[in-house]
């Protein structure tokens, strides 16, 4: 499954900046997720139809940030005694993956 977003960047010169990032105005941020790559692209050229001068980009999630469950204590057997939850990227390549939200 691939998830995108789309934003539309008219005026993103503009934009505030916020420590090391740039802020998206709120009138500018992703209200829908598109469910595949292809039903983005067409999204995008509807605004982009609708919005003539105006530049929409589509932006496809590639990885997610999440905690993931690693033994940290293993018996001499190799069975999990005890395990510890730890924040990762893992990458969304597989035709597999899902996307917890």
């Amino acid at each position: 499954m691939s998830v995108c977003v789309i934003i539309e960047m008219e005026g993103a010169r503009d934009w505030p900046e916020t420590f090391a990032f740039t802020t998206i105005p709120a009138d500018k941020r992703p209200s829908a997720l598109q469910p595949s790559r292809s039903a983005a692209d067409q999204e995008a050229k509807r605004l982009a139809a609708l919005k003539p001068g105006c530049r929409f980009v589509v932006l496809e999630a590639v990885a997610v940030g999440m905690q993931i469950s690693v033994p940290t204590h293993v018996s001499i057997e190799g069975k999990t005694l005890i395990s510890g939850m730890v924040p990762a990227v893992m990458s969304l390549g597989d035709a597999d993956d899902e996307i917890p939200f």
